[in-house]
């Protein structure tokens, strides 16, 4: 297209909705579409494949010409941890694209850095239902803390809040620990009358992570309204999530490499980054706490597979990139 030389096709793809959006390498959106989940640890081949054609074909229809000359593609997926996943899903969407086009496959946690650092070494945490921090330093190594499930540790995540919640109401109901609004939140979240009935309708279900994962807006609430076990529970949360932060960031070494510390939060629990942010800063050790700058992406992880495809291509992209980007996520919000 006049006027355009590269083009190039991020994807991020999880385990709700798999997202795609094609960009010139200055960030001008010219297609953008949403489908199904993509991820391989919980969906069949043929299911993802067929998410894939109908995002491939959206996309297409929207911008032909701009299809067909893509540069590269980067598609983050959850679930594709392994080499072997990654070859899979590459030999999958391969023949979607010219000869010529370059595909890249990797972890969606690359997606969800790069929305913050644009493609430049830092750390990542991701805290929604679960939990995980990843970082890359300047040397391309990479690492992460966490993210081992519910079970094992998911430190900071809305499921570790809410459970935290939880055990606050059965303490107070006890009488080993301290009264709390979230006692009668929860109670009326749930329909129950007491903390004994809420045990049948938590261990019941099929996945506890799902039930108990939303009560974390419950326990950002009751810290609105000053109580003092909600606001306890979030500064567990941040001093959590801080040393995950700190013990990664050390590893990489990126404190010694760098005068500063980029670190993007994202995922829901930051929706309220109000309460969590200042918990996380508060958990650093004084003498590190200003190497590390944080961020809450502004756009949404799929900037973030489109900054690693340009980044494939050597190319680095700068502040006004991003807000090309939003503009044209903006349009098609509206």
């Amino acid at each position: 297209m006049e006027g355009f030389s590269i083009f190039v096709l991020g994807i991020d793809g999880g385990g709700t909705k798999t997202t795609g959006v094609l960009c010139a390498d200055n960030g001008k959106i010219f297609a953008q579409d949403t489908v199904g989940a993509t991820n391989p640890n919980s969906i069949d081949y043929d299911i993802i494949r067929n998410e894939f054609q109908s995002l491939f074909a959206a996309l297409k229809r929207q911008n032909k010409i701009a299809f067909d000359n893509l540069d590269a593609v980067f598609i983050g997926m959850a679930g594709v941890g392994r080499e072997e996943m990654k070859l899979n899903i590459r030999k999958m969407v391969s023949p979607f694209f010219s000869t010529n086009t370059k595909v890249y496959i990797d972890h969606d946690a690359i997606n969800a850095l790069y929305s913050g650092t644009l493609g430049e070494p830092g750390v990542v945490n991701i805290a929604g239902t679960g939990s995980i921090t990843f970082g890359i330093n300047e040397h391309s190594e990479r690492g992460s803390v966490g993210g081992w499930g519910y079970l094992l540790g998911d430190p900071g995540s809305g499921f570790a809040i809410g459970r935290e919640a939880v055990q606050a109401v059965f303490h107070a109901y006890d009488g080993s620990g301290p009264l709390t609004q979230l006692t009668d939140v929860i109670l009326q979240y749930f329909d129950r009358n007491s903390p004994p009935e809420l045990l049948g309708h938590i261990y019941e279900v099929g996945k506890p992570q799902e039930v108990i994962a939303p009560i974390s807006k419950i326990v950002i609430e009751a810290a609105d309204r000053e109580d003092d076990v909600a606001k306890n529970i979030i500064s567990n949360a941040g001093s959590e999530t801080a040393h995950a932060i700190q013990t990664l960031s050390k590893r990489l070494l990126l404190q010694e490499r760098n005068q500063n510390v980029r670190v993007s939060l994202t995922g829901g629990v930051y929706q309220r980054s109000d309460w969590l942010l200042p918990a996380i800063q508060k958990g650093f050790h004084e003498n590190v706490r200003d190497a590390h700058s944080f961020t809450i992406p502004e756009v949404p992880p799929v900037t973030g597979a489109l900054v690693a495809a340009l980044k494939e291509l050597g190319i680095e992209v700068d502040p006004s990139f991003l807000e090309y980007v939003k503009a044209g996520c903006a349009e098609s919000d509206s």
